[in-house]
């Protein structure tokens, strides 16, 4: 049989149970030294024997042959999970998605045996994706059963992921004992059934355009009383002028004892006039009210003024915390993606999505495919900074020629006439940022290269040498007022720009790579391989703290936003969907989607998420973090997004 990699299986993510064959002793001993098996740590082993015997082998026992162990990872394991196809009770069309948590029942020894006989009953390796071709039809019929029994309003309304685990417990009973199987939770669960949303969404439209028109007659009767209080006026007026006329050939005293009574009486007309127009006004406020009442959108129209009156605290809420300006009201203009041979620009507006509406072509770069696109604000205009293989290209988002700035100690043109440029280097730029007039890069191979782009013949030159070299990982160059950061291996470095690399403000230790980062004014934030989050308040390193409940998968992207009101953190792990965390409390949004983010942005308009294989962009309107808004499509595989926003920073 084939020789299992023990090792690479323990580190593998989607690993879920590895069967051994004593008959490799060539390979255990060459992992662990002797012809033994020792059941690793956070490992369960179903050990059988030719005799017939079996039995169950916790971690640190060892085994001698000969004998075939099935070792079982002794942990939760979340699968993503589809229904497409479901029917609600009125036989409309729906389709769910949620996240079923199970582990293999790893304490008693006849789950362990069902597991290791009946679900694994062949292969070297058992993962999650087989996990999910056992559980996805069933999981699926029983959906369908629990939908074809419930209105369509009942199975869109609220979370139904309490609904779902309780239906799965009862109709997946036996599926799960056969399999060694236990079903610990059902998360994320969503229900989108468009046809209800679009008949009950023409109910409130009709609702809402009937009130208006009321509203429109009530308008129309106010102005035309408006118009006869007016022609009231004037003819008094008239009446006054004509006494006067009178009263010129009456005696001197009469005349002022008229003119007194006439003043006193116009006074007291004005008087009621006025107050018969301030009764009008306040007429047309309280009809108006009464028609939103009726409508039973009162309630959205004083959020709305509300949020008309607070968009000043909402922007001070952002300074407070420290976030870039404009994310509270700036406009996503358009979406940012890295795609190989070219830098994508998605419109989130665009009505039918069917493909990007500009392409920059990077061919002629000749710098290597592009793999991270990051938005730098000049005094020219939005700059897009596509990073590639072997330098990166600048390309003007408002028209313009692209330019390249490859790595130097690469030759020109290697290759011959017209052939690539810089040096051999796999990988490629995972960000880039603006020091006063240098641009910074940084690749975990080639490390940090700084061009000074006030020359335009100045060269690349790598700096930090000492630091960066012998690193496994080099990423995440970002620039917060006078400090530039990024993070080397297990470490946030930051330095001040102007000096720059003159020497270190502050490390910030996380324990273990840093596998994304973000920095606001207030805090800095690391996301790490081992799925942790810490927060450092700036210049403040020993108080790192944990920012969310750590997962399973790498932290792959850090973003700050202002969604639904709250300054945020965006995060995306490999593995998950997009969470929205609240920076001043401890609310968290999931952003659910029918496959695992890799890469995420956002801002209060729109959220976007890049699925791990790349070819999809996810899109979701940011008060509705269940249902899913867009789905657009790339032509090649997404390495990376950016925001473009007016009126925002980069």
């Amino acid at each position: 049989m084939s020789r299992p990699d023990l090792k690479g299986w323990l580190e593998d993510p989607e690993g879920i149970a590895l069967r051994v064959d004593s008959a490799d002793v060539g390979l255990l001993r060459a992992l662990l030294g002797r012809e033994r098996l020792s059941v690793p740590e956070g490992v369960v082993a179903w050990v059988e024997r030719p005799d017939g015997s079996a039995r169950r082998a916790r971690a640190g026992d060892e085994e001698e042959g000969p004998f075939v162990a099935v070792l079982v990872k002794d942990r939760r394991v979340p699968v993503a999970l589809e229904a497409p196809e479901l029917r609600t009770r009125e036989d409309f069309p729906a389709g769910a998605a949620l996240e079923v948590h199970v582990a293999v029942d790893t304490v008693s020894p006849e789950g362990l045996r069902d597991f290791s006989r009946h679900l694994f009953a062949s292969g070297p390796a058992f993962t999650r994706r087989d996990l999910a071709l056992f559980l996805g039809p069933p999981v699926e019929a029983a959906l369908a059963a629990l939908s074809a029994e419930t209105p369509a309003a009942d199975l869109c309304r609220g979370d139904p992921s309490e609904r779902f685990e309780r239906e799965l417990r009862g109709r997946l009973r036996r599926v799960l004992f056969e399999g060694g199987l236990e079903l610990l939770a059902v998360r994320n669960a969503s229900v989108r059934c468009e046809e209800w949303e679009r008949i009950r969404s023409e109910k409130v439209d009709a609702a809402v355009e009937e009130e208006r028109e009321r509203h429109r007659r009530v308008l129309r009767e106010a102005w035309v009383k408006e118009q006869k209080n007016q022609a009231l006026t004037r003819g008094e007026l008239a009446d006054f002028y004509r006494a006067l006329e009178h009263e010129q050939v009456l005696k001197r005293l009469d005349w002022e004892k008229e003119k007194a009574a006439r003043e006193r009486e116009l006074a007291s007309l004005r008087a009621q006039l006025d107050g018969e127009r301030s009764r009008g006004e306040l007429r047309k406020v309280e009809d108006f009210l009464s028609v939103l009442d009726r409508a039973g959108v009162r309630d959205v129209f004083e959020r709305y003024m509300d949020l008309l009156a607070g968009r000043g605290r909402a922007r001070r809420r952002a300074t407070e915390a420290g976030l870039p300006e404009g994310l509270t009201d700036g406009k996503t203009r358009r979406i940012l993606a890295a795609t190989g041979p070219a830098l994508l620009a998605y419109d989130p507006g665009d009505p039918d999505g069917s493909g990007p509406r500009e392409t920059h072509d990077l061919s002629g770069a000749r710098v290597g495919a592009a793999r991270s696109v990051r938005l730098l604000e000049t005094p020219e205009g939005p700059l897009a900074v596509a990073g590639a293989q072997r330098g990166v290209v600048l390309v003007p988002l408002r028209g313009g020629a692209p330019r390249a700035l490859p790595f130097p100690d690469g030759p020109d043109g290697a290759g011959g006439p017209g052939g690539p440029v810089g040096p051999v280097v796999r990988g490629g730029v995972n960000a880039a940022a603006l020091a006063g007039t240098s641009l910074v890069a940084t690749h975990s191979e080639v490390g940090v290269v700084r061009w000074d782009l006030s020359d335009p013949r100045a060269r690349g030159e790598r700096v930090l040498a000492p630091v960066t070299d012998g690193a496994r990982t080099v990423r995440g160059a970002q620039v917060v007022g006078e400090t530039l950061y990024l993070a080397v291996a297990d470490r946030v470095l930051a330095y001040v720009a102007a000096v720059f690399p003159g020497g270190t403000v502050t490390a910030y230790p996380a324990g273990a790579p840093v596998t994304a980062l973000v920095a606001t004014r207030r805090h800095v934030f690391a996301g790490t391989a081992d799925g942790r989050i810490l927060r450092f308040p700036v210049g403040e390193p020993d108080r790192g703290e944990p920012e969310l409940a750590r997962r399973e998968s790498p932290v792959t992207m850090l973003r700050p936003a202002f969604v639904n009101g709250e300054p945020s953190l965006l995060v995306a792990w490999a593995g998950y969907g997009v969470v929205a965390k609240a920076l001043d409390s401890d609310v968290e949004t999931p952003f659910h989607a029918e496959s695992p983010i890799r890469w995420t942005d956002g801002g209060s308009d729109v959220i976007a998420g890049v699925t791990c294989e790349g070819r999809a962009l996810h899109l979701w309107e940011p008060s509705r973090p269940k249902a899913r808004w867009k789905r657009l499509a790339s032509p090649h595989r997404i390495a990376d997004l950016w925001m473009w926003r007016e009126g925002a920073s980069a």
